[in-house]
């Protein structure tokens, strides 16, 4: 009786642990999420401000930093109320796939900076979130 007892105890702690040891990261899962919801809403960034021409989306592993790239109609750039306005709808469009349901808990471990893309692959800063803030600073150059 008490082997068959433990037989059934280790065979349970065995089938416990691969279960646990097979399931998902779940801050990898999250992530992913993140990921994919950025780059949704990156798309619809282009259809819901005619100014925006095209978005392009990346993330830095390295660097915990997402990046969202803007190209603007005849490259003219939005005034900066207008611009504080599209980055905010844009994280909070991404942070509804988290439970959170708030941008600044969201992305609080990660940077994100929002760059107009140029001519020959340059760039120009447009605003940052550094990790660990709340706050989207615009670059006023």
């Amino acid at each position: 009786m008490k082997t068959k007892f433990l037989f059934i105890l280790f065979n349970s702690l065995f089938i416990f642990l691969l279960l646990v040891s097979c399931s998902p990261d779940k801050d990898q899962t999250e992530l992913d999420l993140l990921i994919d919801a950025m780059h949704d809403s990156s798309l619809k960034l282009e259809k819901n401000h005619p100014s925006i021409e095209t978005t392009h989306f990346a993330y830095n592993s390295d660097e915990n930093t997402f990046y969202l790239g803007l190209t603007f109609k005849d490259g003219k750039v939005p005034s900066l109320d207008q611009l504080k306005a599209i980055f905010d709808e844009y994280l909070f469009k991404a942070a509804e796939v988290t439970n959170e349901n708030d941008w600044k808990i969201a992305f609080e471990n990660y940077a994100i900076n929002f760059e107009q893309l140029l001519t020959d692959n340059k760039t120009k800063l447009l605003a940052i979130k550094k990790i660990n803030s709340e706050e989207i600073e615009l670059q006023s150059n």
